[in-house]
C-alpha cells in the first residue's frame, strides 16, 4: 500500500511539473531544477573540500597559445632562504622568479534525457529524483575521476607512496603521512572509501585510546578527526577502491579548483518531447606535487 502511495504521489508531482512547464516555460523550470542540483553537487563532490573550491569569472581567465579552451595560470611560491640580518647588514639579493602552473578547464556533461510528456506522466519517481540519481551523479563522478587520476599521476612522479604489509593500521598511516611532512608540509585530509573507513571500527584501544575504543563499540565511529586528520569518505568505490587512501595538505598548499559555471540544467521542449541534461565548467590543478601521498594495503 505504501508503494502505491509513492507511485501515485510521484505521478501527481510529475503531472504538476508538466503543468508548470506549459504555464511557466522551459527557462523558468530549468532554473528551478538548477537550484536543486547545484546544492547537491556542492555537498557531495569529494574533490571540492580537498582542493578548496572557489568561483571564477570569465574576466579572470587566461589565454594559452596551445589551446582554445579556458585556462588559468597560478603563481607558485618560489623556494627561498632565511638570513639573520643586523641593522648594518642585509641578506643576499635574489630576483623574485616565481614559477606558474596551468589549470585547464573542461565542460563535464551528463547523458541526454529525452521523453514525451505522456511518458513522463507514467514515471514512478519524481522528475527531480530522476535528474539527481541518473544525471547529476554522472557529472559529479566525472569531476571526482579527474581529481583521482591527477592524484595518482602526482604520487607516481614523486614516489610519495607507502605499501602497508600490516593492513590499514595507524602506524602505517603515519608512515604515509610522513611523506608529506618530509617536504615541510602538514598532512591534513585523508580521502578513502566508506568501506575502508569501516575498518577504523576494528582499531584497538592501543591505537585510538581506551575511551574512543569503548565509544566506537557502543555508538559506532562518531569522530570527525582521527590522529589529527580530517577524513573525506566516499561511497564511490569504483573510483577510490578499498585498499588505498590519499593524504593531502591544506588547499592553499595543494592546488586549485575553479568553478566557471556551476552545474546547470539545459532544458528544451519541442512539441510533446522534452530534452535535458546537466553540465558544468570547472578547472582543477595540483600545483604542489609534494602535497599528496598515497597508502595501499590488502583489504
Amino acid at each position: 500500500m505504501y508503494d502505491n502511495f509513492v507511485v501515485e504521489d510521484a505521478r501527481v508531482y510529475n503531472q504538476a511539473f508538466i503543468e508548470r512547464l506549459k504555464q511557466e516555460g522551459t527557462e523558468k523550470v530549468a532554473a528551478q531544477l538548477t537550484d536543486y542540483t547545484r546544492q547537491k553537487i556542492r555537498e557531495e563532490a569529494f574533490c571540492r573540500p580537498i582542493l578548496g573550491s572557489q568561483p571564477i569569472s570569465p574576466l579572470e581567465l587566461d589565454v594559452s597559445e596551445k589551446t582554445r579552451t579556458p585556462v588559468k595560470f597560478v603563481d607558485k611560491e618560489p623556494d627561498s632562504k632565511a638570513y639573520a640580518v643586523t641593522f648594518r647588514g642585509k641578506g643576499d639579493t635574489r630576483w623574485f622568479e616565481g614559477e606558474r602552473y596551468r589549470v585547464d578547464f573542461a565542460s563535464l556533461k551528463s547523458e541526454v534525457f529525452k521523453c514525451t510528456l505522456a511518458e513522463l506522466a507514467t514515471y514512478r519517481s519524481p522528475i527531480r529524483q530522476i535528474l539527481h540519481d541518473n544525471y547529476l551523479l554522472d557529472v559529479r563522478e566525472q569531476e571526482d575521476k579527474l581529481f583521482y587520476d591527477a592524484a595518482n599521476v602526482v604520487v607516481a612522479a614523486t614516489g610519495n607512496t607507502h605499501a602497508s604489509t600490516n593492513g590499514f593500521v595507524i602506524g602505517d598511516l603515519v608512515k604515509a603521512a610522513k611523506k608529506i611532512t618530509e617536504n615541510r608540509l602538514v598532512p591534513l585530509t585523508i580521502l578513502l572509501s566508506s568501506s575502508a573507513f569501516e575498518s577504523l571500527k576494528t582499531w584497538p584501544a592501543t591505537q585510538i585510546g581506551d575511551q574512543a575504543a569503548s565509544e566506537v563499540i557502543v555508538n559506532g565511529w562518531k569522530y570527525d578527526k582521527i590522529g589529527g586528520y580530517n577524513y573525506v569518505r566516499t561511497v564511490k568505490t569504483d573510483i577510490v577502491p578499498d585498499g588505498e587512501l590519499y593524504i593531502f595538505t591544506s588547499p592553499e598548499f595543494l592546488g586549485r579548483h575553479y568553478v566557471l559555471n556551476d552545474v546547470q540544467v539545459f532544458f528544451k521542449q519541442e512539441g510533446d518531447e522534452i530534452t535535458f541534461w546537466c553540465w558544468e565548467d570547472i578547472g582543477m590543478g595540483i600545483g604542489n606535487a609534494n602535497a599528496v601521498s598515497k597508502m595501499t594495503w590488502t583489504p
